[in-house]
């Protein structure tokens, strides 16, 4: 099985990147459309991979509709393919995380991961946004601009 740091570089590679490594041998961040960030935390004392992303801003769910849709999309992790939700008290962040098992077969292996994470914040987003009536778009999106699915570190 190969080591953690050496499947993050070649995840870097696989999304054409000159160089992806984890800061201090533990973390390291993607940006999808220069807009929606995904941390990966390595804990390898704890053998755990933890993939999280910002959904929104916490008070933006906070009406009895909002947290009602949060409840339901957890029930059981359907909605959010396993993950969970998480408040960053300090930061006022409405978070998106899932924990593996540090045992990534190979570079494909994390790749498909990551796709599958993103997808469920992208989905999670949109779906809370939907329900409290908030269209969220990057702050630097320009009208009639097609977003592109760029990574940068």
């Amino acid at each position: 099985m190969p080591v953690l740091s050496a499947l993050i570089g070649q995840l870097g590679v696989a999304l054409g990147l000159d160089s992806l490594e984890l800061e201090d041998g533990r973390q390291c961040s993607l940006v999808f459309n220069d807009a929606r960030r995904v941390t990966i935390d390595y804990s390898p004392e704890n053998r755990e991979v933890i993939f999280s992303g910002v959904i929104g801003p916490a008070s933006r769910y906070q009406s009895e509709a909002g947290c009602r849709r949060l409840l339901s999309m957890s029930l059981l992790g359907v909605e959010t393919g396993g993950a969970a939700f998480g408040l960053a008290e300090d930061t006022d962040e409405l978070l998106l995380w899932k924990r593996f098992d540090d045992a990534f077969a190979d570079a494909t292996d994390i790749v498909r991961a990551l796709e599958s994470f993103y997808a469920r914040m992208e989905y999670c987003a949109a779906t809370l946004n939907d329900v409290t009536n908030v269209v969220s778009k990057p702050d630097d999106a320009q009208p009639g601009t097609q977003p592109y699915m760029g990574m940068r570190v």
